[in-house]
């Protein structure tokens, strides 16, 4: 990043010149709006938001250039993983037809063509750059409508629950998403510290930092304690693995971690949330014990000594318990929801039956084993290495630069990734094919992977 005014509006001219192209324009387009979550309320139906289609306009401008044939070639070892997994949520919509598992797969359908569309689009190191930046500057942009939601009392997509917690969403249904957002954003602000040009800080180095701090604040105000958790967590793995290409970012994360502690001393009522978890009792899943599935058991004593409230508990008792009746192909995709409304209603805890009691798990990997059972563990499983492989064979052929990006592209994979076992949403989440897209771009490409494999390799300046 430059440290003059003058080299910043260089890079606005070349991201003017860059915005010319309609592929990364849509590109852009796609990471500037993907956080605009309410834009649902937009459509006749709710799985039609701008960003998805910007996804759409991305896929088919990709095709109308090259077509299927003049497809730049993506690594094969996650290309068929991914479709592994893939085929497994069809195959098992297609077995139990359960109708939120038609839109899941159907989703998961289109977020590989999107990341297909990515990796012919953002093929050079400059565009991953130019679009780090516009990754950032959404994140800011977001924490700054969180920080306004706070000061002035409002929320652009309100529900319930968020009135009584006071909980700020921004542009998002889900505050926990936000916060999921938000780390992302800010370990993508810690990977373009750490290739800030050498030497005397300047502006641009102060407008990171200042960012960095609006994203800190902006992650207090959702109150996520999982999300405030994994920040701490991922700033310690983002000051790991990048303290060998550039010192000062520890410095970054130390600003970003001293103002998420400044946000809890002023907004302190997340403490609140987290007390719940501290002084309530266990969940009480009442139930005779021929009901309860060996397996339901163990999995009960574990979480006896975990920091976990009481919904996450009975949820994950209900899914341990799906797969344990059904380890094989699971219930189906889709399926969780309407037998925890069902059969599988007296996992929910006492206190907490109702008219609307909470059946979104929140624990993706127990939403796969109980939904898919151990097929689609197996194709979790396989993606996952799949996908770490290709990154770790890339990463020892980059040079710095290269190695910078693919570092954040990996700490926002872990983080989804991890973020998904409190949360949930893992296949559904949109930056995780955003980050495979990337991660399968050119530009990322080791030279034996190149067609043109014999010839010198272009410049990585």
């Amino acid at each position: 990043m430059p440290r003059h005014p003058a080299a910043i509006q260089g890079l606005l001219a070349r991201l003017r010149d860059e915005l010319r192209h309609p592929e990364f324009l849509l590109a852009v387009f796609i990471v500037a709006t993907l956080p605009l979550e309410f834009t649902k309320d937009w459509f006749p139906v709710q799985w039609i938001e701008i960003s998805r289609l910007g996804m759409v306009a991305l896929v088919i401008a990709t095709l109308a250039r090259s077509g299927i044939t003049g497809l730049r070639a993506v690594p094969r070892l996650p290309l068929l993983a991914a479709a592994a997994v893939i085929a497994v949520e069809v195959a098992s919509v297609a077995l139990t037809r359960w109708p939120a598992g038609v839109h899941d797969a159907a989703g998961m359908i289109a977020y590989a063509c999107f990341a297909v569309a990515v990796a012919q689009s953002i093929d050079s190191r400059p565009r991953l750059a130019l679009l780090g930046f516009v990754f950032v500057a959404s994140a800011v942009t977001i924490a700054a409508v969180g920080i306004a939601q706070e000061l002035g009392n409002f929320y652009i997509w309100r529900s319930d629950d968020l009135d009584v917690l006071g909980r700020r969403n921004a542009t998002f249904r889900d505050p926990n998403i936000m916060s999921r957002f938000l780390i992302l954003g800010a370990l993508a602000g810690f990977s373009l510290a750490a290739i800030l040009p050498r030497g005397r800080p300047g502006w641009s180095a102060f407008a990171l930092a200042a960012g960095l701090v609006v994203i800190a604040i902006g992650q207090v105000t959702t109150q996520s304690r999982s999300g405030m958790a994994l920040a701490v967590l991922m700033t310690v793995a983002a000051c790991v693995v990048l303290f060998r290409y550039r010192r000062s970012v520890v410095l970054y994360a130390a600003v970003y971690v001293l103002s998420l502690a400044i946000g809890l001393f002023v907004l302190p009522t997340i403490f609140l949330r987290t007390g719940g978890i501290v002084d309530s009792p266990p969940a009480k899943v009442v139930l005779p014990p021929e009901k309860v599935p060996e397996l339901t058991g163990a999995a009960r004593t574990v979480l006896s000594i975990l920091p976990i409230d009481a919904t996450r508990e009975y949820l994950i008792l209900a899914g341990v318990a799906m797969y344990s009746d059904h380890p094989v192909l699971g219930v189906g995709v889709g399926g969780i929801e309407p037998l925890m409304n069902g059969p599988y209603r007296e996992f929910i805890a006492l206190d907490y039956r109702g008219d609307n009691p909470t059946v979104l798990m929140h624990t993706e990997i127990i939403r796969i084993a109980a939904e898919t059972g151990t097929v689609g563990l197996l194709a979790f499983l396989i993606f996952t290495a799949a996908v770490t492989l290709v990154a770790v064979r890339r990463f020892r052929h980059l040079g710095q630069a290269e190695r910078v990006i693919l570092t954040a592209i990996g700490l926002g994979l872990g983080t989804i990734l991890l973020s998904s076992q409190l949360v949930g949403r893992l296949y559904s989440e949109p930056y995780l094919w955003l980050f495979l897209g990337l991660l399968a771009s050119p530009a990322l490409r080791v030279r034996e992977e190149r067609p043109d494999a014999g010839s010198p390799a272009p410049a990585t300046g």
